[in-house]
């Protein structure tokens, strides 16, 4: 049998991955409606990645195994930056 706290903290850790999945699916649905120079819809991809420092920081504060969360964290965040900037080119031509 599977067990819970395990299967919570596996879903826990995905969380700042799953928010990089979501924005990136946010641009994809935004962008039919975007146009150049919107900055409204610039909005809550840059909300998207200061909840995935919150959550990176509550990871290294909260997981057992702190030197994979710090990895983890020094991975993600640069790619995630890069995504960032993909969908903020994406969405609103060149606002930032």
């Amino acid at each position: 049998m599977v067990d819970l706290q395990e299967t919570v903290s596996r879903v826990y850790r995905l969380g700042p991955a799953s928010i990089t999945v979501f924005m990136i699916v946010a641009t994809v649905a935004y962008s039919p409606w975007a146009s150049y120079r919107d900055s409204w819809i610039v909005v809550p991809i840059l909300v998207c990645w200061g909840i995935a420092i919150f959550w990176h920081l509550l990871l290294i504060a909260t997981e057992q195994e702190k030197p994979n969360m710090v990895l983890y964290t020094l991975v993600h965040l640069p790619v995630m930056f890069v995504v960032t900037l993909f969908c903020v080119h994406v969405l609103s031509g060149d606002t930032l």
